[in-house]
């Protein structure tokens, strides 16, 4: 809550916030890739394909636990049907990347920064929206009828 100019307070907007959380455990995601790319390709000596691989999956990893539990407040057991939505989605947010650079640098002849930048948060907003109304959506229903919304 924040305190308007009359000293009300205000509620702060729950899904900005629930955003914030997105975009904050991205950047903790970038540090992770990075971090381990970097141990894995100078200090490991592994090929630089490896390296990115293992060190993207990590950064997949840390987001699927920390948008879980943290951004989008799941309490329920993690569901193999979820953890596989969110690799798709990652999967398909990864190949709309290098789409979309092409696009912008190729073809629009952008520089590559600002087209990094441009589909940085264009696809933020894309796997935003997908991890919110598909990944973690609350109120799916268990075979038993109950509702899986806490």
């Amino acid at each position: 809550m924040t305190n308007d100019n009359n000293g009300q307070k205000k509620r702060v907007n729950p899904e900005m916030l629930r955003l914030l959380r997105f975009g904050a455990v991205g950047v903790g995601n970038t540090a992770v890739d990075w971090a381990v790319f970097w141990l894995l390709f100078s200090g490991l000596h592994l090929h630089y394909g490896a390296a990115q691989t293992v060190s993207y999956l990590c950064g997949t990893l840390n987001s699927y636990l920390w948008n879980r539990k943290w951004t989008f407040a799941s309490k329920e057991p993690v569901r193999v049907s979820e953890a596989l939505k969110f690799l798709l989605v990652n999967g398909l947010c990864l190949v709309l990347s290098y789409l979309l650079l092409y696009v912008c640098s190729d073809v629009l002849g952008w520089n590559m920064l600002f087209s990094k930048l441009t589909v940085t948060v264009l696809l933020l907003l894309v796997n935003y929206a997908a991890s919110k109304w598909w990944v973690f959506a609350p109120g799916e229903k268990r075979k038993d009828g109950e509702s899986l919304e806490p």
